[in-house]
């Protein structure tokens, strides 16, 4: 399981960049891929270079600035059928909550919150400004396209002939 990188382990990222040792050396010292040396030393160097105690800072501001899935609780279903009765389609009800800060879920969780309401007898699907695509699960169905129906073998076609021969040209 990945875990991001300790106050400890910057600072010896930070002793062994001083030390000129190499990336990969300091990678393995710290049991961490290159990548995650070469990204850490990217995202987290400031105008003086490589600091363990501002790598720290930067990385917990972009923890906090992270967004957070967002449940589709009993307040936000509320404020959804609300905005879907005065006949706001899914993605202006998303675009309208972002313009106002308020959390949304995404237009899809509510289109799939309208058929699951069409199918209890509900009357929200109503409101929608076209009918929403029927979704079919295709289980291991067999290609349609490229198809050609009712098709004929050439070996079962009127005037057909046989291969003479051993096939060769000039036969």
């Amino acid at each position: 399981m990945y875990q991001h990188l300790t106050q400890e382990a910057r600072y010896e990222i930070y002793e062994k960049l001083h030390e000129k040792v190499a990336k990969s050396e300091i990678a393995s010292s710290v049991g961490k891929h290159i990548s995650t040396m070469y990204r850490e030393i990217k995202r987290n160097s400031g105008l003086k270079g490589y600091r363990p105690k501002q790598a720290n800072e930067k990385a917990a501001a972009r923890q906090e600035q992270k967004l957070r899935p967002v449940r589709f609780s009993a307040s936000i279903r509320e404020q959804v059928e609300t905005w879907l009765r005065e006949d706001f389609s899914p993605e202006q009800i998303v675009g309208r909550a972002k313009r106002e800060g308020i959390a949304m879920v995404s237009h899809e969780r509510i289109y799939q919150h309208i058929l699951a309401d069409k199918r209890a007898g509900g009357t929200l699907y109503t409101h929608l400004w076209h009918t929403p695509k029927k979704y079919r699960k295709h289980y291991g169905s067999t290609e349609k396209r490229g198809q050609i129906p009712n098709k004929v073998s050439i070996n079962a076609r009127a005037g057909s002939r046989q291969p003479r021969g051993n096939g060769a040209l000039g036969d």
